[in-house]
């Protein structure tokens, strides 16, 4: 049902749209209208507690990301080793020395899309360390970084994902893209 926001000097209209004909009987209609005197960071702030106390949310899930509360190493596009290693050593190594060797309190290490293999435009085929980055394997890796968190990137899944054999995945050809649905997806 599309809803409608309309204005007349100092009136301001929410509700179903007036071109509707007809609405279905036991129809329930809500809507959040907010203001906030106290500039605009403060009132998206105070929208937002607003809204989870409407939907009866917490901040848990933030609060307890490792990626927003500790300092990260990254490697993303941007990042002196996106798609660069250290003179004569591959991936693997590189890693493994910066973690080793930057005397900083990182709690995770991110890794970009160098590590996984490709297909269609570059999305992922298969989210798998491949062995010319990690030889050893990404297992290995992960134990000589001493089990440090991982944030591994992703950026889609590509219409030619191995994956689209074992779970369920809206298949858009046109487009190189894959969509994961349902709950059967890893």
């Amino acid at each position: 049902m599309a809803t409608s926001l309309s204005q007349t000097i100092n009136v301001l209209e929410y509700g179903v749209m007036g071109s509707i004909l007809s609405i279905p009987a036991n129809y329930n209609h809500s809507m959040i209208v907010f203001y906030s005197s106290k500039g605009i960071n403060k009132g998206i702030r105070e929208w937002g507690q607003m809204m989870q106390r409407a939907y009866n949310r917490t901040n848990q899930h933030r609060l307890n990301d490792l990626t927003i509360n500790y300092l990260g190493y990254y490697t993303d596009n941007g990042a002196y080793y996106y798609d660069n290693t250290e003179k004569g050593i591959n991936y693997e190594e590189t890693i493994i020395n910066v973690y080793h060797q930057i005397p900083l309190p990182f709690h995770y290490i991110q890794l970009d899309s160098w590590w996984y293999y490709k297909g269609i435009r570059d999305g992922v085929t298969e989210w798998t360390g491949r062995p010319d980055i990690f030889p050893d394997g990404l297992q290995v890796v992960h134990r000589r970084l001493e089990n440090i968190s991982l944030a591994a990137h992703n950026r889609y899944w590509a219409y030619d994902t191995v994956y689209k054999q074992n779970y369920s995945f809206v298949l858009d050809e046109r487009n190189g893209k894959a969509l994961p649905i349902g709950n059967d997806s890893f």
